[in-house]
């Protein structure tokens, strides 16, 4: 049957316009239960404010939100903008989520056929050329090479990196090549290469103690590449990916013909105004929303079409979710979110 087709604005204003108390918590869903039964007729929206710092925490059974420490009861937390799930290496729940979706799954009171949930998974926050932050010290960054070679054969995670101190100035660009990441094998584990950015030291630390140690700003094990800062250690240090917005017009052909010398030149062109147009962040978590329920590039950012299915932390309560308007949003946060949500059943049920 042919599917009626909404513009994502007219849906999410409908769906707010038919909600007949959009601050009341809707019934907690019962999977298993009849068509219908137990579900809340319509979605409703939530005001979800989020601070500059720290997670705002909103529990979908209750529609209700909580600032601070985090609660008992959960599904969705917002960090900045950030939107994570209760499960995964977010929380001990068994949270999960999948998109974005057609707006026409909304149509239904049923979950919509998708191929997997997505857990939260641990993000490293650098990737690419990048402006490095400690503090009132501020680096440039670039990755020129992850193959290199030992006895005659070419050999994956033997780095070449250049990096220059932009606050304070003064120092010229480094350069070191052959940084050892290969410990542990193709499937990672083992010491990381770490790498401290004043000194050009580098050395051989095991996941363990590299969390616990100050004195390293990058880490490099294998295809991964952490910041101190996180997850990942305690020194409070921040990446943001210069180039970010080129990257869905890249080729693989362009990525290739990149040489050492070929970049240099954009490594020379970036100085410290470069980080008003990147958000720096340290090695975190990424869930299937992360950022991507946003356009940041656009002014003021704004929600993106779409929505998502999203398990809550108990593992059985369902829910569609979408984002109508931002309100007050700044670099660091959305500001008022416009949360849109309603009960499904899951597909497993009879």
């Amino acid at each position: 049957m042919k599917q009626r087709r909404w513009t994502w604005g007219a849906l999410a204003l409908a769906l707010i316009a038919c909600s007949e108390d959009a601050g009341s918590p809707p019934d907690r869903p019962s999977p298993g239960a009849g068509s219908g039964a137990g579900l809340a007729p319509d979605a409703r929206t939530l005001a979800v404010l989020v601070p500059d710092e720290g997670r705002v925490y909103v529990d979908l059974a209750t529609g209700t939100t909580a600032a601070g420490a985090q609660p008992a009861a959960w599904d969705l937390a917002f960090e900045g903008y950030a939107v994570l799930t209760h499960g995964g290496a977010t929380a001990a729940g068994k949270g999960a989520a999948f998109g974005p979706l057609d707006e026409a799954v909304w149509l239904e009171d049923e979950a919509p056929e998708v191929p997997f949930l997505v857990e939260d998974k641990a993000k490293s926050a650098f990737d690419g050329l990048y402006l490095v932050e400690d503090g009132p010290r501020l680096y440039k960054v670039q990755l020129l090479g992850y193959y290199g070679e030992r006895a005659g054969e070419p050999l994956s995670a033997l780095y070449t990196v250049r990096w220059q101190a932009l606050a304070p100035q003064g120092a010229p660009p480094r350069e070191l090549s052959g940084l050892d990441a290969t410990a542990g094998g193709p499937q990672g584990g083992g010491a990381a290469a770490c790498l401290d950015l004043d000194s050009g030291q580098v050395a051989a630390l095991p996941p363990a103690d590299a969390r616990a140690r100050s004195d390293w700003h990058l880490c490099f094990r294998r295809a991964g590449v952490s910041v101190n800062g996180g997850l990942s250690g305690p020194r409070g240090v921040t990446a943001c990916d210069v180039h970010g917005g080129e990257s869905a017009g890249e080729t693989l052909a362009s990525v290739r013909a990149r040489t050492a010398a070929s970049e240099e030149e954009r490594f020379r062109a970036v100085d410290a105004s470069a980080k008003l147009a990147c958000a720096p962040r340290t090695d975190g978590v990424a869930s299937a929303l992360d950022d991507a329920w946003v356009d940041r590039t656009a002014s003021p950012p704004a929600p993106q079409p779409g929505a998502w299915l999203l398990r809550g932390a108990d593992g059985v309560a369902h829910y569609l979710v979408t984002f109508a308007a931002l309100e007050g949003a700044t670099d660091r946060t959305p500001g008022a979110v416009s949360l849109v949500f309603k009960p499904v059943r899951p597909r497993s049920s009879p």
